[in-house]
């Protein structure tokens, strides 16, 4: 009886231990598919960054851009280098006599245009005072002939200069202190013809300009009165 006993103990014993390898044999077996899926997903991501070889491409950019900021950063160091040592400046101012009386405030305007066709700047003043227009014809290296005057008879108060007529030729326009404006057509070689006048619709004219404003292909004339 008590070998029986004995035996159906052992017995149960084993069974429990079966089964206890049975359960550590199936969490093994549900654990492994686990872990090898997890090399798995390195290998598709190292598998799907591989095909694009797109280092190679970020590295060519980044030298690129490394490249240009080298040499922004190189220019904005000259440029420094250039306003600090090497300061903007001019040769001392050349005085010209505009052909005017000298009087203060004689001198109003001045307008720059190639007014004799030799393709040299020539400097053109307006002459308050004296009721004349100087011309000083350009030489073309930064200095200017002596003056030679308009009489238009009018107290000028500004200037532009422009082919008005279409003839190729500059024109000179000037600004009547009294009241409208006065146009001298140019002959080409410098010297201009005697002055027709216009009304401009005010009085005390400061300044006038010269633009198509109708799109017609005719210049216009604007006056500030």
């Amino acid at each position: 009886m008590t070998s029986q006993r004995s035996f159906a103990i052992k017995t149960r014993i084993l069974s429990a231990f079966v089964l206890f390898l049975a359960a550590v044999t199936a969490l093994i077996a549900v654990a492994a598919p686990g872990r090898q899926g997890v090399p798995v997903q390195r290998s598709a991501k190292s598998s799907a960054a591989a095909p694009t070889q797109a280092l190679p491409a970020r590295n060519t950019v980044d030298s690129a851009d490394r490249s240009a900021v080298s040499r922004l950063q190189t220019n904005q160091r000259h440029a420094s280098f250039v306003a600090l040592d090497n300061p903007l400046s001019f040769l001392p101012a050349v005085p010209y006599n505009p052909g005017g009386s000298g009087q203060a405030g004689d001198f109003r305007t001045v307008a720059v245009a190639d007014v004799n066709g030799d393709g040299k700047p020539d400097m053109v003043v307006s002459n308050f005072w004296s009721s004349t227009v100087g011309v000083l014809l350009g030489n073309g290296d930064g200095t200017f002939q002596t003056a030679v005057t308009f009489t238009p008879g009018v107290q000028n108060s500004a200037i532009a200069i422009a082919d008005v007529n279409g003839d190729g030729k500059p024109d000179l326009i000037v600004g009547i202190w009294s009241g409208g404006v006065g146009v001298l057509l140019g002959n080409g070689d410098g010297t201009f013809q005697p002055i027709v006048t216009y009304g401009s619709g005010g009085v005390q004219v400061s300044d006038v300009a010269v633009a198509d404003l109708n799109r017609d292909g005719k210049l216009d004339l604007i006056v500030a009165n």
